[in-house]
């Protein structure tokens, strides 16, 4: 086992990306992402469910983007096959639109045809979105409210994540960053690290921390798994801190991304 151990709003719209099913009259039934393990030259379909659940037809958009996120908050939207390890140019759509009837519950056939190149290694993701077609925009209408006046469409979206292993391929690596203590109201003391996948393939980390006082004992512990991370994204992993009384710690952070192998950083802190 190896460780390491180093010391909006536009003029006539707003858009926004909702959670699965968050959107009352379309649901998306499947998971948020979708995951397929493949070789290369290899293909298969990822099937996305859909059902409207009103009571009147409902028009849906289809269509890709590539998608990353950061531990500082950003959420970055790209278009589809803009980074080189987005998988968008492999998957096929069978539509770029559909029409559901009420109550209809719609089967999305995402063909994936992974590239025969043994050159790709690790994990390739991208997003299908799914978004209701606005009536007006549907019926050809301009945003016009009829006195004239510019009318507000509330446009929302829901993203599928749909993500190819490459076999059993791809190097899993961690950086974690420098922790930073800040503080919250009612006197609340929390720690924040930056952990990065610098690695070739996406997991799921799960992440300790243990506090141990002077003395060496084991003051504070907490464990938790987070979502997929992909090469080259990161989170901000929090932990709250405010049952610790002021004194000197030393700090174990432990990062298990399911290899082989673990990786880890020690720190000492002051709370005053």
């Amino acid at each position: 086992m190896h460780k390491t151990f180093p010391a909006a709003l536009v003029t006539l719209s707003f858009v926004g990306l909702l959670p699965r099913a968050a959107h009352g009259q379309l649901e998306v039934l499947s998971p948020s992402v979708i995951e397929r393990t493949a070789s290369p030259g290899g293909s298969y379909v990822s099937t996305v469910r859909l059902r409207n659940s009103s009571r009147t037809a409902q028009a849906v958009r289809i269509y890709q983007e590539d998608y990353r996120f950061y531990a500082d908050g950003r959420s970055v939207f790209t278009p589809a096959g803009s980074h080189d390890r987005s998988n968008a140019s492999w998957i096929s759509l069978p539509s770029s639109q559909v029409v559901l009837q009420a109550g209809e519950t719609y089967e999305l056939a995402a063909s994936v045809a992974v590239p025969n190149d043994s050159q790709r290694v690790g994990s390739y993701w991208s997003l299908v979105l799914i978004e209701p077609v606005a009536a007006t925009a549907a019926s050809g209408l301009d945003g016009k409210a009829p006195d004239g006046t510019s009318a507000i469409v509330t446009r929302v979206r829901q993203a599928i994540q749909l993500v190819t292993h490459i076999a059993e391929t791809g190097r899993q690596d961690v950086r974690i960053g420098e922790p930073r203590l800040t503080s919250g109201p009612a006197g609340k003391r929390e720690v924040r690290v930056e952990v990065e996948n610098t690695g070739e393939r996406a997991y799921r980390p799960q992440i300790s921390l243990e506090i141990l006082a002077a003395d060496g004992r084991t003051v504070f512990t907490h464990k938790q798994e987070r979502g997929l991370i992909y090469p080259g994204t990161s989170i901000d992993q929090l932990f709250d801190l405010t049952s610790l009384k002021g004194g000197e710690y030393a700090i174990l952070l432990v990062v298990d991304t399911g290899s082989a192998d673990m990786f880890g950083a020690r720190y000492r802190l002051r709370l005053q």
